[in-house]
């Protein structure tokens, strides 16, 4: 599994094999776990490591073209309509991950160490899509946004914290305050806590956020399983 989405009571999965690539569409008991899951019959997945939904949209980044893929979730959580989503051709190299805040998008390019913001028309397709501005990005594999801050995995080893301005570009980005991972792959926040997890330890840490973004008190929560953690979804 390199990615992995909610909408509703639905969870989508990217799932690499040796058979290649598949969508994965599992539901989403009130507990947590997952049952039913399958196949969405989405074709043509290549490398693909980031994924996010949207209201209605599905959007799915990748190393190929078109880089950002968006589908349409249907009522009962089905996935269909699956097309290029507008991002620049390019702007791209290897698409590694996608967010979407109300009608701005944020898209990480691992190669280009960079971020773009896009706007969203009314119909998902993205539009006017630019550079953010963000500085000294090493290799960043995800990323998550919490009101004006973007916390961003950096060097596989570190988080960098960026401030969102009004219009949408990055600036102030630095350390977060946390660094020592093996190799941090993923980002996620709930509130005022930041959670990061480690691929190669197979950990999740924990870590309160101030005012300012800032990341202090860190520690690990899980650890000691067998396989590597490349993403994670609060709900």
């Amino acid at each position: 599994m390199t990615a992995m989405a909610v909408s509703g009571g639905h969870a989508y999965i990217i799932n690499h094999s040796q058979l290649g690539v598949a969508l994965i569409r599992c539901s989403i008991a009130a507990e947590g776990t997952l049952s039913g899951c399958a196949d969405t019959g989405v074709t043509g997945l290549v490398d693909n490591y980031g994924m996010t939904a949207h209201g209605s949209n599905l959007y799915i980044a990748s190393y190929r073209a078109p880089h950002v893929r968006k589908c349409e979730i249907g009522d009962d959580g089905s996935v269909a309509a699956c097309g290029d989503a507008g991002f620049p051709q390019a702007m791209a190299v290897m698409v590694e991950d996608i967010r979407l805040v109300d009608s701005t998008a944020y898209i990480l390019d691992y190669d280009l160490q960079q971020v773009s913001t896009c706007a969203v028309l009314p119909n998902g397709s993205l539009s006017a899509c630019k550079d953010a501005g963000a500085t000294g990005l090493v290799e960043p594999s995800g990323f998550a946004i919490s009101g004006n801050h973007m916390y961003l995995t950096n060097g596989a080893d570190d988080v960098v914290r960026c401030i969102i301005d009004g219009d949408g570009s990055l600036t102030d980005c630095r350390g977060a305050g946390t660094d020592g991972f093996a190799y941090a792959t993923q980002v996620a926040v709930r509130g005022s806590t930041v959670y990061i997890t480690d691929g190669d330890e197979a950990d999740v840490t924990i870590c309160p956020a101030g005012s300012d973004g800032l990341l202090t008190g860190c520690s690990v929560i899980q650890g000691g399983t067998d396989a590597a953690l490349n993403s994670i979804v609060l709900r």
